[in-house]
């Protein structure tokens, strides 16, 4: 996947996880009709998106500072 991708995705999955957040934590699921439905939903979304926005973080930082076995051997 391309830089440019990969950082459309990291946001994207950083945006959800921290309005999932928000949902839970500040603004309460009092109000939603279901709010046992509601919290189970919102902590699956937030689950997974924070997974995501693990992964993009270590793809845009992580990936760059370690170098690849081919670049290694190609140095010397």
């Amino acid at each position: 996947m391309s830089y440019r991708n990969e950082r459309i995705l990291f946001l994207f999955a950083l945006v959800i996880s921290l309005i999932a957040l928000i949902l839970i934590y500040i603004v309460g699921l009092d109000i939603f009709a279901q709010p046992e439905q509601a919290e189970y939903v919102i902590r699956t979304l937030l689950y997974l998106f924070g997974l995501v926005s693990i992964r993009g973080v270590w793809k845009l930082t992580l990936d760059k500072k370690i170098k690849s076995k081919e670049e290694r051997e190609n140095e010397h």
